[in-house]
């Protein structure tokens, strides 16, 4: 009888002690959880602002002076969008074409097309490698590159080949802050001499003596500004 009960006790404790320990592993990992989610949280608010704007620039994320990003995700591959400035910009997005879904791509290709009201801004890889996917998100909800531009808005995903090299030519996180400063002034002057140029009304655009800009310029801007920003903005610096 004592045999039975020792050998009960001995279950009763097992069972007590890898309750605890399961208590305690599933704790450890909400709290590792949410520690790595309030660190990745925390890096993506970093901002420089700027007229009353934010503009985020991601800790570890690199850009190049077309405005598109590059995140290094696992073994090589790489993730690509939009940079919130050029969000700021052009303002609420219709549409996402992609002109390449798969294959390889050339750092300098056309890759994709945002279009809005008709008119669209072509954009191209910052980076040379293997289209891996395109975000499928975008084709049905193309706000979400607008409302986060930085995770679920990316465009398309490639697999690296010349890493180490286009890096070189890309713009770390930490230089990007003081280089968004200096476009922000560059589209102020844009804005200035496209008002004086097709006699626009002063209310869309900023004026060189320290007028601000408003936010999403481009939306109310005719057709001749679109094509002279994507030749000032994005083809002029996608090399």
């Amino acid at each position: 009888m004592n045999t039975r009960q020792d050998e009960k006790r001995k279950e009763n404790t097992m069972t007590l002690l890898l309750g605890t320990l399961f208590a305690a592993l599933v704790i450890g990992g909400t709290m590792l959880y949410r520690a790595s989610h309030k660190e990745e949280t925390a890096k993506i608010r970093e901002f420089v602002p700027m007229d009353q704007r934010n503009f985020l620039i991601p800790e570890g994320y690199f850009f190049d002076a077309a405005h598109m990003w590059v995140s290094k995700g696992n073994e090589g591959s790489l993730r690509i969008g939009l940079d919130d400035f050029l969000q700021h910009v052009i303002g609420k997005v219709d549409k996402i074409e992609l002109l390449k879904s798969s294959g390889p791509v050339e750092k300098g290709d056309a890759i994709a097309r945002i279009y809005q009201n008709g008119r669209y801004l072509q954009v191209y890889a910052p980076v040379s490698g293997i289209i891996l996917n395109g975000n499928e998100l975008l084709l049905n909800d193309s706000a979400a590159m607008s409302r986060d531009p930085y995770h679920d808005g990316w465009i398309m995903e490639i697999q690296a080949m010349n890493w180490q090299s286009d890096r070189a030519a890309l713009i770390s996180a930490e230089k990007a802050k003081s280089w968004i400063k200096d476009e922000w002034v560059r589209l102020k002057d844009f804005f200035s001499f496209s008002a004086q140029k097709y006699e626009l009304a002063p209310v869309m655009v900023a004026m060189q003596d320290g007028g601000e800009i408003q936010d999403r310029a481009l939306q109310n801007s005719s057709d001749d500004i679109w094509q002279e920003f994507q030749i000032e903005f994005i083809d002029s610096a996608k090399n």
